[in-house]
């Protein structure tokens, strides 16, 4: 198998789902402008829970920073491709972790962005900490949440009545073979985030 066969059909594979990564994409969109609210208006009980998650965040990068490289690296991806199938695989259950997971990514970075919305150290802080990993990071979590939301809806749908096992068959090999590109590609992510994110802000 070539890598233009590979990129074919993973092109194709992407092509043929933009209404599902479309949906995700409304999802994380909502939970920006949420998440730019909560902040900005003090929004109560959302902004304890953004801050709740802001918490587990802070933990891991304690975590993360006393360790080497490589090991910082490995962490990191560890975290992002249990995150991935989460997403993806539990996106079964009605699409219900799918989207709750993306919401919450678009809730912290509505938070994050909020804050540097006032302060221009903030928003440089941002930029360093977040766009360098975040370019290939968000379009995957966002795509992998179109799948989650396909693999619980697609076999559910009227179109597929009288072959709702060949779709879900179908929806869960298409799932399997994003996660694969997805390990790869967070992998390329976790070495941005752990070696020269944290190398500029740590």
């Amino acid at each position: 198998m070539s890598i233009r066969s590979v990129y074919a059909y993973y092109a194709r594979l992407l092509r043929s789902n933009t209404r599902w990564i479309r949906i995700a994409l409304f999802d994380f969109g909502f939970g920006i402008i949420l998440g730019l609210a909560a902040k900005l208006f003090s929004l109560g009980s959302l902004l304890e829970l953004v801050e709740g998650m802001l918490a587990e965040l802070v933990k891991l990068s304690e975590q993360a920073v006393d360790l080497a490289v490589w090991e910082r690296v490995m962490l990191i991806w560890q975290n992002n491709i249990v995150a991935l199938g989460i997403v993806i695989f539990l996106g079964f259950f009605g699409g219900y972790f799918s989207v709750l997971a993306l919401f919450g990514n678009g809730l912290l970075l509505g938070y994050f962005l909020a804050i540097a919305l006032s302060d221009f150290a903030s928003l440089a802080d941002l930029i360093i900490s977040v766009l360098p990993h975040g370019i290939i990071e968000i379009p995957v979590i966002v795509a992998a949440a179109g799948f989650g939301i396909k693999l619980g809806w697609s076999w559910l749908l009227p179109q597929a009545r009288g072959r709702r096992k060949q779709v879900l068959n179908a929806t869960v090999l298409e799932c399997a073979a994003f996660y694969g590109l997805g390990v790869i590609l967070l992998l390329f992510a976790s070495i941005i985030e752990g070696w020269l994110v944290f190398g500029m802000v740590g």
